[in-house]
């Protein structure tokens, strides 16, 4: 296809294609191929796929392309830049497929190779591929005969990049001795001789992946072979390995090669490994991993650089069986493990034959010594949300400790748990060749993984199968109380603990037998009200004096009325009433309340707040009229039922500014009264009233009090 624009489709049902040496494609012509002591072989594919646009094979029923008596070739050969989609999306019938049953044969595509280089599906010897896509309900078996191509990608020595496995795609892939299942072909010819790279291999969705290889890893890179000086080439490099949402995979290698990660018998590889999403939880992810190395590492595995990430919800199983106990990592150059989020790792199995064999079930970089020049990361960390739990099922282990590493961090939420290799005082984490200090909780400042791993992580270590110590932090103490003095009011209290985790779970040398105190602090005083005087404590009866705050407004003052405020215990919240301003004249034409410090202007007209209002029935303010001649001050309301009132402050108030007499007129109605002669009867703030009810005799009341005989005409 040389239009990318465009796509092939194509619909294999039960096609069954085996070619040998003397097959050719339907034009009569045939590929060829020159080896490194310029021989020539012609030979063909089962089929092929080229150029730069797409493709997409439907699958029906069960189809074999079958290249296993043709050397060199791939069984479907997959050329150029287009991108090639093996599907099965309807059934026989042309339905769309929503679901398939595991037994389902219907389909499927079995892709065979033969020896010396081809893949099963992608590339011919020595021919890279890229840009392939199984996803649908697919089911495919790639298979390499012989040594060297990949199951699905890189003929011998080439790379396979971009190949995703999505969908509900079910997928097995056999690299045979050298080639990765899927990634890199292996055993490069020419001089160099070098393994296949593997780059952007992402298995994801509902995706079921088997793969195995030898040298060459189950899912990565391929292995380089022995020059004639028999000096080792370089693997090719696995970068940007990814599995992640629901997939499940088992990789397995039976050789020196990774199971995901990087071919082995190699020098100068790097490896790049990411499984899960970050931050993923169950609700929207389910990842199972497991990864079987022999001499390689189970994950990782890389000669000069590893950086393996595992998050969001995964679960791994895993182990190295053979003459390499690290199984996430790599026991070459340098490397960097991420474990966070919700993942959960255990060993495979048991273990027993395998620490015979040498082989193991931890993380990180194998042998560190103190005089290293390796970098080795390790960093566990649930977060805050998260939980990381490590060997719960079954504890790790590893010859040079179950985590080795440079630096091992350890942050909050992780659960693991560990075991010796072999004998009692074998490492359980290994910094720089010593065992990880445990230190004491109540000595921080020494360090120690007490006083670095997080609040909610445990350490379980266990020696010849019992429980041993369990290192924890605080948040998982029992906290068993010992003794305690309780906090009073004015004085700090204590409670002295003791932790009883480790024993109430059978360890035998448990490490947190350390006592602490921590303090309760101080109650305060619990203050009430006790009446104008003071207020007191309801806990130890203390009394003290009332502290007040500002005073603060409860009624705004208006045209006619003064305003009132309030003083507030800023302790028990007792209040001193609210009262009205008491205003005192400043000689300015201002006067200032000496109780609250308000300052406002002196009354000249009605619209002072220092002056009589004149009120309806209802006690609503009508409008009136002042005048004052001489000391006769006179309030004027064109009503038949009126009255006049105000508090004994404000007579005082106008009194001092030359009233003597107030006189009230309404319609058909006038009265008046001496100010002396009302002041006389009250001695504070009372309120009196002067009512006009048409012809009727006026009334005058200082608050409930009659006194109408203060009234003239």
């Amino acid at each position: 296809m040389g239009d990318a624009a465009k796509e092939l489709k194509i619909r294999l049902s039960n096609v069954n294609i085996k070619v040998d040496d003397t097959s050719r494609y339907a034009s009569g012509g045939r590929d060829f191929y020159f080896d490194e002591w310029s021989n020539c072989y012609y030979r063909v594919s089962a089929a092929k796929v080229q150029g730069t646009g797409n493709t997409k094979i439907e699958l029906d029923g069960q189809n074999v392309l079958d290249n296993s008596a043709c050397e060199y070739w791939a069984g479907l050969n997959k050329k150029g830049n287009g991108n090639l989609t093996i599907t099965d999306e309807t059934s026989d019938t042309g339905e769309t497929i929503t679901a398939k049953e595991e037994t389902e044969t219907s389909g499927s595509l079995r892709a065979e190779a033969g020896w010396f280089g081809g893949a099963a599906i992608g590339g011919n010897i020595g021919q890279a591929t890229d840009n392939i896509t199984i996803e649908g309900y697919a089911t495919v078996k790639a298979n390499t005969l012989g040594s060297d191509g990949a199951g699905i990608g890189g003929g011998n020595g080439a790379k396979g990049s971009n190949i995703t496995i999505q969908g509900h795609a079910n997928v097995t892939a056999n690299g045979g001795w050298s080639g990765a299942g899927i990634g890199g072909g292996g055993r490069g010819a020419g001089e160099d001789g070098c393994g296949g790279d593997a780059e952007n291999i992402t298995i994801q969705d509902y995706a079921k992946v088997t793969a195995t290889a030898h040298d060459g890893a189950a899912i990565g890179s391929g292995s380089p072979r022995n020059s004639l000086l028999y000096t080792q080439e370089k693997s090719g490099d696995a970068t940007n390995i990814v599995i992640r949402g629901h997939a499940i995979v088992n990789a397995k290698n039976d050789g020196k090669g990774a199971a995901i990660g990087a071919a082995g018998d190699g020098k100068d590889a790097s490896a790049e490994v990411t499984i899960g999403t970050p931050g993923a939880t169950a609700e929207t992810e389910d990842v199972h991993v497991t990864a079987i190395g022999h001499y390689g590492s189970a994950i990782g595995n890389g000669a000069k650089d590893t950086k393996v990430t595992i998050q969001g919800h995964s679960t791994i199983r895993m182990e190295s069986i053979r003459g390499n106990s690290t199984a996430i990592g790599s026991k070459d150059g340098d490397v960097e493990v991420n474990i966070k989020d919700n993942v959960t790792i255990d060993a495979k199995d048991e273990g027993t034959s395998i620490r015979y064999e040498g082989g193991g079930s931890g993380i990180g970089g194998g042998d560190i010594r103190g005089d290293s020049n390796r970098k080795v990361v390790v960093n566990i960390d649930g977060g805050t949300n998260g939980k990381v739990k490590i060997g719960d099922y079954i504890e790790i282990f590893g010859e040079y400790g179950a985590i080795s590493g440079t630096e091992v961090n350890i942050g909050d939420n992780v659960l693991l748990k560990m075991k010796p290799w072999g004998s009692p005082d074998d490492k359980y984490i290994n910094v720089k060749g010593a065992e990880a200090a445990v230190g004491t909780r109540n000595n921080p400042a020494a360090g120690g993984l007490v006083n670095t791993i997080g609040d909610n992580t445990e350490l379980w270590y266990y020696k010849r199968g019992v429980q041993h110590k369990i290192v924890h932090g605080k948040n998982v103490c029992t906290k068993n109380e010992i003794d305690r003095k309780d906090a009073t009011c004015t004085e700090d209290g204590w409670v002295k603990y003791g932790c009883t985790y480790e024993s109430d779970r059978h360890a035998t040398a448990p490490e947190h037998i350390d006592e602490w105190t921590e303090t309760i602090p101080a109650l305060g005083h619990d203050w009430k009200d006790n009446g104008d005087a003071n207020h007191i404590c309801d806990r130890d009866n203390v009394t003290a004096a009332h502290t007040y705050g500002k005073w603060t407004t409860v009624k705004e003052a208006t045209c006619t009325t003064a305003g009132e405020e309030k003083h507030t215990c800023t302790k028990c919240g007792h209040e001193i009433p609210a009262t009205g301003h008491h205003w005192k004249d400043n000689g300015d034409g201002t006067h200032t309340c000496p109780d609250c410090g308000a300052t406002e202007g002196q009354p000249v007209n009605t619209n002072s707040a220092l002056e009589l209002r004149v009120v309806d029935a209802e006690g609503m303010n009508e409008p009136f009229t002042v005048s004052e001649n001489g000391t006769l001050r006179t309030y004027t309301g064109a009503y038949d039922t009126a009255t006049l009132t105000g508090d004994l402050n404000t007579l005082r108030y106008l009194q001092d500014h030359g009233a003597q007499t107030i006189q009230f007129v309404t319609n058909g109605q006038t009265s008046s009264f001496a100010i002396n002669d009302l002041l006389a009867q009250g001695s504070g703030s009372e309120v009196f009233y002067l009512t006009h009810r048409g012809a009727e005799e006026p009334t005058l009341l200082l608050v409930e009090a009659d006194h109408s005989e203060l009234v003239k005409d």
